[in-house]
């Protein structure tokens, strides 16, 4: 068993080492990790039974991006446990769940040459398998920002509300606008997947843990305005802080 990669200034080292001791697959999910000025290096995590994870790795060239998005994610988890969020930003990629390989793919082949797809580049027929599950809310002004949800699908209606067209204003409780807020600002300014994990706090459903991809997308003058989300939602096993750290125990060091 390899350990879970560490973020910070033995990167290169240590992503040599996962190398050397396994192979990723053509079709593996990639996880962004630092690398150098062309290139980031890349891990998906794979089970090998109970208890059991490896890392894989390689290097997948990558567009410029103004934004330190490992930077920016462990300030934002930090700021998540001052709060008592209980909910965290992983720019690795490491899902639990594999359901969100086909979203990732779809977002990557879109892109192409830019930092991200438009909106208008995907279609329902591209999200068809997955639309019950999908978020789309953009970003409609900036300083402050404000986000309005243009699409909420119908298997997440029961937790988001039938709020499509209403600002998060009009249809989140006061004290989660900073956190969604913030969240979508990072997805929009780092210009990449990203996901999140962690508790819902919407009254009635507080049973429930979340675990989502968001990807950003822009507008027809190519600024960064939409973000799209794949969500999953499941009922938590036990109230107790031991199932909250396995969650965090998911994500890779150095992001907390």
């Amino acid at each position: 068993m390899i350990a879970r990669p560490t973020i910070g200034s033995d990167a290169s080292l240590l992503s040599a080492s996962i190398q050397s001791a396994v192979h990723a697959p053509k079709d593996a999910v990639c996880c962004q990790f630092p690398g150098n000025d062309s290139f980031c290096r890349f891990f998906t995590r794979h089970g090998l039974g109970k208890g059991q994870l490896v890392y894989r790795q390689f290097k997948f060239p990558v567009k410029n991006r103004s934004m330190d998005v490992i930077a920016a994610a462990r300030a934002l988890n930090r700021k998540a446990v001052q709060k008592n969020w209980h909910h965290f930003c992983d720019p690795t990629l490491a899902f639990i769940d594999p359901g969100y390989e086909n979203l990732l793919a779809l977002w990557r082949n879109k892109s192409g040459s830019r930092n991200m797809p438009a909106r208008s580049d995907i279609t329902p027929r591209d999200l068809k398998d997955i639309l019950r599950t999908v978020l789309l809310f953009e970003r409609v002004s900036q300083n402050p920002s404000r986000y309005r949800w243009r699409l909420i699908g119908t298997g997440l209606t029961s937790i988001l509300g039938e709020n499509t067209g209403k600002t998060l204003e009009e249809s989140l409780p006061p004290e989660h606008i900073e956190r969604w807020t913030e969240c979508g600002d990072m997805i929009l300014e780092g210009a990449q997947p990203l996901r999140f994990l962690g508790r819902v706090h919407i009254q009635g459903r507080e049973y429930l843990d979340a675990e989502n991809l968001f990807v950003p997308l822009a507008n027809d003058n190519g600024e960064p305005s939409f973000i799209l989300g794949q969500c999953r939602y499941t009922p938590r096993r036990s109230e107790t802080e031991d199932i909250w750290e396995n969650q965090m125990a998911s994500l890779p060091g150095g992001l907390l």
